[in-house]
């Protein structure tokens, strides 16, 4: 009688590419404590924007003190009004920072974060908390880079995929967990229960 139909090459190759390369779970209970400091400073064009705004007050502030008479009150409201649009952008620069940080807690608490500190890619991740938040404001050149880093970071299911890497959530965790358990119970069962001398069993 003929036995099964064989295997496809593909299908071959596939099964001994897995038992060279296995996937790596990463558990509900694999998550860091808390997230590494946030590695990056301003971004460069702010920082340069509010360079720009600091040089200027500064001459307005050099133009009040050599000022007199009416110039002089001409100049405070000028030193005024730019004071207003430095406070403004140090608000607005804050806000950014804040936003960039909410991002970076969030995800260094997905189990992904474990792979990320063993390979010393914080800065990389840094990088898309701050494109993100780009992108999603419209910047259609954020999000293409966005992309790519999603892939390399394994932030979609298919990235997940090609990095062989499988999460498990909690529940999944659990459930595991207690199947686990039960088969432990069963095997002590079966070796704990012996053969009665009168034909049943009996357990000792």
């Amino acid at each position: 009688m003929p036995g099964p139909a064989p295997k496809h090459p593909s299908l071959r190759a596939r099964s001994r590419n897995a038992a060279r390369y296995p996937f790596r779970v990463l558990g509900a209970n694999d998550r860091l404590p808390e997230p590494p400091p946030w590695p990056l400073g301003p971004g460069a064009r702010a920082q340069a924007e509010l360079q720009v705004m600091l040089d200027r007050q500064a001459a307005l502030d050099g133009k009040l003190a050599a000022a007199q008479g009416r110039a002089k009150a001409s100049a405070q409201a000028a030193v005024n009004r730019h004071q207003l649009k430095v406070d403004r952008a140090q608000m607005v620069a804050d806000e950014r920072l804040e936003a960039e940080l909410a991002v970076w807690r969030e995800l260094w608490a997905r189990p992904q974060a474990v792979l990320w500190l063993e390979s010393g890619s914080e800065r990389v991740v840094a990088r898309y908390c701050r494109l993100l938040l780009r992108a999603e404001s419209g910047d259609m050149s954020a999000q293409s880079e966005c992309r790519q880093l999603e892939d390399r970071l394994g932030l979609s299911p298919l990235a997940l995929m090609r990095l062989r890497i499988e999460t498990e959530r909690a529940g999944e965790a659990t459930e595991r967990g207690e199947v686990r358990r039960l088969k432990a119970d069963r095997a002590k069962a079966h070796t704990v229960a012996r053969k009665d001398p009168r034909g049943g069993l009996r357990s000792v």
